[in-house]
């Protein structure tokens, strides 16, 4: 089954992540305290 690719605009998944920082970061409680989320994705080492 193939999902559906994202449009533009739609909103993330909600999700748990560690940040760059190594701190724990969940989505859900940074939008339940009103934070704009932004996700940035990068390759890491070069």
């Amino acid at each position: 089954m193939k999902k559906a690719i994202p449009n533009v605009g739609d909103s993330a998944p909600l999700f748990k992540s560690i940040t760059s920082k190594k701190q724990p970061f969940n989505l859900k409680k940074a939008l339940a305290k009103g934070r704009n989320v932004m996700m940035v994705f990068y390759r890491g080492h070069w």
